[in-house]
């Protein structure tokens, strides 16, 4: 696939980018030309440091309209939260409606929000791994692709730890999936 041909993607992160890593480990599914971080230490700016990617960090509070321009200055196409922990306002999705991804620990609509993969793990109930479009209403948009990773009955027999885990390595190929049967 040429790469003068696929969209430019921007990645929005907040922590370590393991995710994006894995994102960066497919270059022939996506251009990632940016990425966009909540925190000025998050280890995923290394990430894209050592990749040659070019690195937004956000003040606080967000300026969304400085970052919607810089982002179309970028020329991105399409925008991937990979683990960014922070709301859009409506204001911001509005101009990028269809174009935003999500990446959510929870077989949503179960367990929207902050901690539901513990939440889920307390409730002995199914965890697994959701990406969906993102709409102006919290971890609700239309379900791209999702994956049911542990069943809830199995749970007792698992650390909340080794879950976890789980949940992460199948975030990672679950990514490659949603870029690939999205349209």
């Amino acid at each position: 696939m040429n790469l003068r041909k696929r969209k430019n993607w921007a990645v929005f992160i907040s922590g370590q980018g393991s995710n994006l890593r894995a994102l960066l480990s497919s270059p022939e599914l996506v251009k990632t030309a940016l990425v966009v971080s909540s925190k000025e230490n998050a280890a995923g700016l290394l990430i894209a440091k050592r990749a040659g990617i070019p690195s937004l960090v956000l003040p606080n509070p967000v300026d969304w309209e400085m970052l919607d321009i810089e982002l179309r200055k970028a020329r991105i196409d399409r925008i991937f939260l990979l683990g960014f922990m922070r709301l859009l306002p409506k204001i911001f999705v509005d101009k990028w409606r269809y174009k935003i991804l999500n990446l959510h620990p929870s077989l949503l609509p179960k367990y929207e929000g902050l901690k539901s993969i513990e939440r889920a793990y307390n409730e002995q109930n199914d965890l697994g791994v959701t990406v969906h479009e993102v709409i102006p209403e919290m971890d609700a948009g239309p379900i791209v692709i999702q994956k049911k990773v542990l069943a809830g009955d199995a749970l007792h027999r698992l650390s909340f730890e080794d879950c976890e885990f789980k949940i992460h390595v199948e975030e990672q190929n679950l990514i490659r999936r949603a870029i690939l049967s999205w349209k």
